[in-house]
């Protein structure tokens, strides 16, 4: 098994990872850490090394003996594996789901304009409720297709974990919330309680994570 790259302490070189190269003169974020010949290879690269978003020149890679020469300098950790793999498929979630939302968006216009309602939803495991409420309080149904649309906008071009990337990662993540749970934002109350249950599983996932962390440390 090949030895990870690290830095000048130790510590491995991670994906997501806010560095600083050419003597500390540059800000950069690591956007993959490259150890098997494969992906070198793929790279255009001959050895190991690291795929570097530098500020502002672009992506440049830095070979394994190049970063002996001048060793990267450690920032901050990035997000981890399993934030990154969350951002990218709320990322492919929105693009699957974008033309069903564009003609959602189109039907709820409709039928604002015709019967003055629109049908709101909440998905659940088992079931999906629905319900037909005045438009200006089914506002989430408008604004989850607008929000969607403006995040693919943002993502297009955009460089993995770039802030343009995490901006369109959130945006689709929130979009798609608004769009799959309307129901709840009908009022005050429920987009209260929906904003609390989400913070407590947020909490709850991140209490175990450091748990687990801390275990196999």
């Amino acid at each position: 098994m090949a030895h990870p790259l690290t830095y000048s302490d130790g510590s491995p070189v991670r994906d997501g990872d806010k560095v600083l190269t050419e003597g500390g003169t540059l800000a950069a974020t690591v956007l993959e850490v490259a150890l098997k010949a494969g992906r070198t290879k793929d790279l255009g690269a001959q050895g190991r090394g690291v795929v570097l978003d530098v500020h502002p020149r672009g992506l440049v890679f830095l070979s394994e003996a190049y970063l002996q020469e001048d060793p990267l300098q450690f920032v901050a950790r990035g997000p981890d594996a399993s934030v990154r793999f969350g951002a990218s498929a709320a990322l492919g979630a929105a693009a699957v789901v974008f033309i069903p939302v564009l003609i959602s968006l189109f039907s709820g216009i409709f039928y604002a304009f015709s019967t003055g309602e629109v049908m709101v939803i909440s998905l659940g495991r088992t079931e999906v409720r629905m319900e037909s409420v005045p438009w200006a309080a089914g506002w989430a149904r408008f604004a989850g297709p607008v929000l969607l649309l403006s995040s693919l906008c943002v993502y297009v071009g955009a460089r993995s974990w770039s802030w343009r990337w995490w901006a369109a990662a959130a945006g689709c993540a929130l979009a798609l919330v608004l769009v799959s749970f309307s129901l709840w934002f009908t009022s005050l109350r429920g987009t209260a309680w929906f904003v609390a249950l989400s913070v407590f599983v947020g909490a709850a996932f991140y209490a175990a994570k450091k748990y687990r962390q801390q275990r196999e440390e």
